[in-house]
């Protein structure tokens, strides 16, 4: 290959550099793919572990409020059976002095 004469010279033999010595343009590539796949793995994980950090405190908190809807009701049966209980008690006996 003959090179050209005047300003272009630097610019052919920096072209020619890197298209036959394929160790730095690899080097580049492979640093260039492996730090962005590094940058998405690391992305990810702390993505990962916010979404994880976020939904457990959902779920404490609304677990919290579940359980204490669920003492409510069990309170509110406890309450209704006992109406239940007194309303039977009462129609008996009503039922007993109309029958006299």
């Amino acid at each position: 290959m003959e090179e050209p004469e005047g300003g272009n010279q630097n610019r052919y033999r920096i072209t020619t550099n890197l298209l036959m010595n394929d160790n730095i343009l690899a080097t580049a590539m492979e640093r260039y793919f492996t730090d962005w796949a590094l940058l998405y793995i690391m992305g990810g994980t702390i993505f990962a572990l916010v979404g994880l950090i976020a939904g457990w405190m959902i779920w404490r908190k609304y677990r919290e409020r579940a359980e204490h809807v669920e003492s409510q009701n069990r309170k509110a049966m406890g309450q209704y059976e006992e109406i239940s209980d007194q309303m039977s008690h009462l129609r008996a006996e009503l039922s007993g002095k109309a029958s006299e």
